[in-house]
């Protein structure tokens, strides 16, 4: 295969990295001899910036799908003539968007089931989630401390109770008091608040019951 003309190979002829090909410099001075190898490089290395529909580096017979550069120092890569990828000049990367952060997806994210997400620095800060089960669970310091299942709101505790919020703790904290303006003021039913003197619950749309409280 050395010193073979490009044109002279026969259509179906097999070539090699490292076969040698003459070629005549654009000045006129020649024969200069490329490896298949070098040819490659150079026409990679000086690839023209392409377009969504037409990358500039492609497949044969799927001029539609492969890499092009839609700006100085960005690289994108499309499938059927559709930009997918961008790899910004900054190192962000977008899926289906022009990326402005580290990763930029424009639309719904799918992880394998009872996979997490995690922070650097290994798995104490995660969050997790089991379609199976109907629950997604929020991870700090090592220990599941949040969960969200089939409804129900869990701090502190991984098993749902009678509730749909259960809290495993001695206490919980309402921090703003509040005094309902009358036994008929606005609330809905549920609502729970306090002041200095009393505990307040509406037992009903606008309906407030109330039971005073003291130090002891």
């Amino acid at each position: 295969m050395a010193n073979t003309p490009i044109s002279g190979l026969a259509s179906a002829v097999t070539v090699a990295g490292a076969d040698v090909f003459p070629s005549v410099q654009t000045a006129g001075v020649g024969p200069v001899k490329s490896t298949l190898t070098q040819l490659t490089n150079y026409a990679l290395a000086n690839a023209a910036a392409g377009a969504e529909a037409t990358p500039s580096i492609a497949a044969s017979g799927d001029p539609n799908t492969g890499i092009w550069f839609p700006s100085a120092d960005t690289l994108a890569v499309s499938t059927g003539g559709t930009q997918r990828v961008t790899v910004s000049s900054t190192g962000n990367v977008g899926i289906g968007v022009s990326p402005s952060y580290k990763l930029d997806v424009a639309g719904q994210l799918n992880l394998s089931d009872g996979q997490a997400i995690s922070w650097a620095g290994g798995s104490s800060t995660k969050i997790a989630a089991s379609n199976a089960g109907n629950a997604i669970g929020f991870t700090t310091s090592g220990t599941e401390t949040f969960r969200a299942v089939a409804g129900n709101v869990l701090i502190g505790t991984s098993v749902p109770g009678a509730s749909k919020l259960v809290v495993n703790d001695s206490s919980i904290q309402i921090n703003t008091a509040k005094t309902p303006a009358s036994a008929t003021a606005a609330g809905t039913t549920g609502q729970v608040c306090w002041d200095s003197s009393f505990i307040y619950v509406c037992v009903a749309t606008n309906t407030w019951k109330r039971v005073a409280i003291a130090t002891w």
